[in-house]
């Protein structure tokens, strides 16, 4: 389970004693002597790269990260940091996802601040992905045999019902994504995202504000009606990365409950070049289809699955159009919001979603 902890203000008042609290809380009997902080990554979220000494011989690794609500704009976004802080407490040691290993997971008691203390993958070799390396076939293909794991054995599942024990996981398009939507559809803001660079980069026939709230509204109902499953909730690139024996893993879970197409459109698009995807799309669609029913879940009929395909790139195109530059650099917004407004005039994602 989650565990409750004191978190300070700043990823710089953290120190040995707040080590030794968290280890310990996660069942770590070990005593912290120094910690050496070595850098600080300040985005969505706050990373923190710590060098670790032990008091006598420890199987926990020498250097860690923190990751948690230390930013100005962390308060209008808690739920994230908590979601993850969850799952990597509640959800990772249950599910196939390839994940980095957690050591503390962590909601301040009585507050709203979570932090997830987790292995520094660069001590292990990992490759990370990003934007402006798109993704390979076969790459895609090992990624979908996770995602499809994942969803077969959550498909339905009475544990995201009332009552079980996950069942505070939240809807994709549930009212934290609602209010965050609302916010950026919000006149002047959109307006400002649309003459950014990321804006320019896309069809003047996707830059219309009320298009844009009525798609979003459209696949609230469809996730409503759909069955659904967990989702790991944001596999662009830049959260993905590449173990040295070629093994793909992923990075920033933002844990949702949704269907299946609010993952899949989402990861296809965001990872492959624009050419490539036209080519690809189909055949990977139907390799997630069939290793989905390998997996145990459903056999779709991939006519419907790739209408739904098709519309959820809605959700991809709107999220990249007003992502702020203290999230991800205007290079790689605009990189994902080109593949994503592609995808939606070559699919007809605005007829598709009348």
């Amino acid at each position: 389970m989650v565990q409750p902890i004191a978190l300070p203000e700043t990823v710089y008042e953290i120190d040995t004693d707040w080590f030794n609290h968290a280890l310990r809380a996660g069942g770590h009997h070990v005593t912290v002597t120094r910690a050496e902080r070595l850098d600080v990554i300040h985005a969505t979220c706050t990373k923190a790269r710590f060098r670790l000494n032990y008091d006598g011989d420890s199987s926990l690794p020498e250097r860690m990260i923190l990751k948690g609500a230390f930013e100005p704009h962390s308060e209008r976004m808690q739920s994230m940091y908590q979601w993850e802080a969850r799952f990597y407490a509640e959800i990772a040691p249950h599910v196939s996802l390839n994940v980095p290993r957690a050591f503390h997971a962590g909601v301040e008691p009585g507050g709203w601040r979570a932090a997830t203390l987790m292995e520094d993958l660069t001590v292990r070799g990992v490759r990370f992905c990003r934007a402006q390396e798109p993704l390979g076939f076969g790459h895609v293909q090992r990624r979908l045999d996770q995602l499809a794991t994942l969803h077969a054995r959550s498909w339905n599942s009475p544990d995201l019902q009332p009552g079980g024990r996950w069942d505070w996981v939240q809807r994709r398009f549930g009212a934290f994504s609602q209010a965050y939507n609302d916010y950026y559809l919000e006149a002047e803001r959109w307006a400002a995202c649309m003459a950014s660079p990321r804006g320019v980069a896309v069809s003047g026939k996707l830059q219309d504000r009320n298009w844009m709230r009525h798609a979003l509204a459209r696949l609230t109902a469809f996730e409503a009606e759909d069955p659904f499953c967990l989702n790991h909730g944001d596999t662009h690139p830049g959260n993905l990365y590449v173990d040295a024996d070629g093994t793909p893993g992923f990075l920033d879970v933002t844990v949702m409950r949704s269907p299946w197409w609010a993952e899949i459109a989402y990861h296809l698009v965001a990872s492959i070049d624009i050419a490539e995807r036209r080519a690809w799309e189909g055949p990977l669609l139907g390799y997630y289809l069939a290793r989905l029913a390998d997996a145990g879940g459903p056999r779709l009929a991939f006519e419907h699955a790739w209408l739904r395909y098709r519309q959820a790139i809605a959700y991809g195109l709107f999220i990249f159009l007003i992502n702020e530059t203290r999230f991800q650099s205007e290079a790689t917004n605009t990189a994902y919001t080109a593949r994503f407004g592609t995808a939606a005039i070559d699919h007809d994602t605005v007829g598709l979603l009348a």
